[in-house]
């Protein structure tokens, strides 16, 4: 059994998008389980500074309303970007960048 609060990548889907109106792109999508939650559809962007980032999923629900998750702790978002971030890497065997140096 694996630690509560160990993050896993349970699944990623290449998607590599064009950058939107914010001037970020979907890498992948991907899902992960974490202190006994399974979340679907959270996604790994990549700024127009190439630097990435991990967020929960965000949708709408059959009435049209927000479905989302947000991870709100910044130890957390942190971790989430960083084992995504391997998994991708893993995948297609290039290197991200996952903090702006100073």
């Amino acid at each position: 059994m694996n630690d509560l609060h160990e993050i896993q990548v349970t699944q990623m889907r290449l998607i590599h998008s064009k950058p939107n109106a914010s001037r970020r792109r979907v890498l992948a999508a991907f899902d992960m389980t974490y202190a006994g939650l399974r979340i679907f559809g959270a996604t790994l962007l990549q700024d127009e500074d190439g630097v990435v980032s991990a967020h929960g999923p965000r949708g709408k629900g059959p009435s049209g309303s927000l479905c989302c998750a947000v991870l709100q702790d910044d130890a957390l978002k942190t971790r989430v970007r960083d084992e995504a971030a391997r998994v991708y890497e893993g995948f297609t065997g290039r290197q991200l960048v996952t903090d702006v140096e100073a």
